[in-house]
């Protein structure tokens, strides 16, 4: 999940991840984004260190600037994204309410959970459109507004009607949803959140288990989900079903990609 920082007077927003742990370094992703007539400039690094991942339209005096400001910014950035990691892990509970009945739900203690979540959430959010969105975890869905107050708290939320933002919940219809399973969700998951999205008309659905390492597929077809695909991901490569670069593309968002081997990134 990505975090606002700054936004600068050319209207460059500056966000930035949670704690990324890999080869037992840490680091932060910061992402710099200006809207322009056509899209967006972009560019993404990695501090400390200030490794530039990709840059899409500013130029080189700009990306100067950029570095001068994150030496300047490092430590409070890494402060902040340290906060927010610690913040996310010390709320272990979530609840929801459905027919008018409220449970709460342990999160899962696995750090896995975490990151799948914030790999996923994090390419989308690179690809997504103006006026489109995606949350972590941390935004009720209103699934039928006009009957009850019900909701849910999707692991991944991709929504792309500002209209029905409201200031904790959205009541519109998403594009898409992730849900990642632990021992304490997995029939939840299963049953009661896949009937739910289904009958809200959520285009897809994917039920991921951080632990397997698995991801299932949903569609929505003439009203009941399909199981599109389904996928275990093989990291080696001398095994015959090696499948760590296999390419999953939103159904709703064809222009947004992801690999299994992406989906899965520092997941152990």
């Amino acid at each position: 999940m990505m975090y606002p920082y700054i936004t600068l007077p050319d209207e460059t927003e500056i966000v930035h991840s949670q704690i990324v742990t890999e080869s037992g370094k840490q680091k932060v992703i910061v992402n710099f984004e200006r809207p322009t007539e056509t899209g967006f400039d972009s560019a993404r690094c990695e501090i400390p260190g200030n490794t530039w991942i990709s840059v899409v339209g500013y130029s080189s005096e700009e990306i100067r600037r950029f570095e001068e400001f994150l030496q300047d910014n490092v430590e409070n950035i890494m402060e902040k994204a340290k906060a927010k990691q610690k913040s996310y892990c010390d709320s272990n509970i979530k609840e929801e309410k459905i027919n008018g009945v409220t449970y709460t739900i342990p999160k899962s203690e696995a750090y896995q959970h975490g990151i799948v979540a914030g790999n996923i959430s994090t390419i989308i959010h690179y690809g997504l459109s103006k006026g489109s969105l995606v949350f972590t975890g941390n935004l009720d869905y209103r699934y039928h507004p006009a009957v009850n107050d019900d909701y849910v708290v999707p692991d991944v939320l991709v929504v792309h009607d500002r209209k029905n933002l409201r200031d904790t919940y959205y009541c519109g219809i998403p594009k898409f949803v992730v849900e990642i399973v632990s021992p304490a969700t997995v029939l939840h998951d299963r049953k009661d959140k896949l009937k739910i999205y289904q009958e809200a008309d959520v285009q897809e659905y994917w039920i991921i288990s951080s632990m397997e390492r698995s991801v299932e597929i949903y569609y929505l077809v003439a009203g009941r989900y399909v199981l599109q695909d389904c996928y275990i991901l093989q990291d080696d490569s001398e095994e015959d079903y090696y499948n760590a670069d296999q390419v999953i593309t939103l159904r709703e968002f064809p222009n947004i990609s992801l690999t299994l081997a992406e989906i899965f990134e520092n997941r152990d």
